[in-house]
């Protein structure tokens, strides 16, 4: 019967966390995001690894997953006051920014972005160290009469404004 147990709370853990990250997965988000819409105050950002295609090509898929990894981490690490990353997929992440102003959301970003930009991955095979990874963030404040889907388009169009005005950088811009 334990056994049965613990392979049960290990079948859930795998459904909703993210293998590789350890960050909770995009099936948790869109509960989490849909739990927390029903609260005010709430904001989101999705973050994006820059060029990550090249880091693959470059120094290999398991140099890109260890850059996931790291990248994960400092989310995890600079997340404050009820803030939750999640891997949204790819190279994307998303934070759900619940009790919080949009300017304090933004804050919460720059400094993610910044963090983000100091990791540094070491190439085990040859010593190299990998750093210099950008992300640009697309921030979103929920507004009333808005439903989880356009918080997300809203936070999206913010992450590609981003990246139209040059990378490495949170839109809005205040």
């Amino acid at each position: 019967m334990e056994a049965l147990r613990c392979q049960l709370e290990q079948s859930q853990h795998d459904a909703l966390y993210d293998a590789l990250t350890g960050l909770c997965n995009r099936r948790y988000f869109d509960e989490e995001l849909a739990t927390q819409s029903l609260k005010p105050n709430l904001c989101l950002m999705l973050v994006d690894l820059e060029h990550f295609k090249k880091i693959n090509d470059n120094y290999g898929h398991v140099m890109g997953d260890l850059v996931l990894k790291a990248t994960a981490k400092k989310l995890q690490a600079t997340c404050r006051d009820g803030a939750q990353a999640f891997r949204f997929g790819g190279e994307e992440f998303a934070i759900i920014v619940p009790n919080s102003s949009f300017s304090k959301a933004r804050s919460m970003a720059e400094s993610m972005r910044k963090a983000i930009e100091k990791i540094g991955v070491r190439d085990k095979r040859t010593g190299e160290i990998m750093g210099h990874i950008t992300t640009s963030i697309g921030v979103a404040e929920f507004t009333k009469g808005m439903n989880p889907l356009a918080l997300i388009e809203k936070a999206d169009k913010q992450l590609y404004e981003a990246k139209r005005l040059g990378r490495n950088r949170v839109m809005p811009m205040i």
